[in-house]
């Protein structure tokens, strides 16, 4: 029961990104319907239920020995690293030699952050490439690297300009345009949203419960993008078929 209701949620999200709305969540949006409390501390009115859920029906996230998920922990770089590989399904790539000094082979983040090493913001002295895997996930690596897993970097922003852009939030004047751009696409596709102070705190922390919505609404757009390519390739394969057939070139 668990795993079917989390698939029609993720139905549902779907839908309404397509349709160009996303689903705004509350503290009661979900309803009494049976299904199982997977977690202890993540009950069906905890806000973040729903994504919560989903993820863990995708083996993407899992608890503690204790029935727990923990909500409002902090998540680590490198835990960060599995939550992207797995909740976007970014490939797995054969690596022996590791790209960190602080990232060992054998370690058990190694395989995701060797996966999406190009999506994070790192620490590149020249001699020591270090991942800083044990620090707190910062709300700016969330969003760079979720926009650059899904390609999303080359979106355009239309007539917004630089001054324009840093203006978005009060608090980004130190962060780079470049890095700003990708906030501005992560937030303009409803991935991350900012304070109603106006501030994002790019350096901030975010919590389980937090990644666990992050990286469903990626997912849910990664399907959404997907599905759209899907039906572009069949109209562009049917004109294809049209020209080919000596139909379509009456005119107009």
């Amino acid at each position: 029961m668990k795993k079917v209701v989390s698939w029609m949620l993720l139905a549902v999200f779907g839908f309404s990104l397509c349709y160009g709305a996303l689903p705004v969540v509350t503290a009661d949006a979900p309803e009494g319907d049976g299904a199982e409390v997977t977690f202890s501390d993540v009950p069906e009115d905890y806000w973040a239920y729903i994504y919560v859920t989903a993820l863990e029906a995708r083996d993407v996230l899992n608890g503690y020995e204790d029935g727990t998920f923990q909500p409002d922990g902090d998540v680590t770089r490198s835990e960060y690293a599995k939550f992207l590989t797995l909740g976007i399904e970014v490939p797995l790539v054969e690596v022996t030699e590791p790209t960190f000094s602080d990232i060992a082979a054998d370690s058990w983040s190694f395989p995701y952050v060797e996966a999406v090493k190009d999506f994070f913001i790192t620490n590149d002295d020249g001699e020591d490439t270090i991942f800083d895997g044990e620090a707190p996930a910062s709300r700016i690596d969330v969003a760079v690297s979720l926009v650059r897993a899904l390609g999303l970097e080359n979106q355009d922003l239309g007539e917004i300009i630089d001054e324009e852009l840093a203006a978005v939030f009060t608090d980004c004047e130190s962060i780079p345009q470049d890095l700003l751009k990708l906030l501005m696409i992560a937030r303009n596709n409803g991935l991350i949203e900012g304070y109603p102070d106006g501030t994002f705190a790019p350096a901030g922390t975010i919590t389980r419960a937090e990644t666990a919505a992050v990286i469903t609404r990626g997912y849910v757009l990664k399907l959404a993008n997907d599905m759209n390519n899907d039906v572009d390739d069949g109209i562009n394969d049917d004109i294809d078929d049209g020209v080919d057939n000596g139909e379509g070139n009456e005119e107009v």
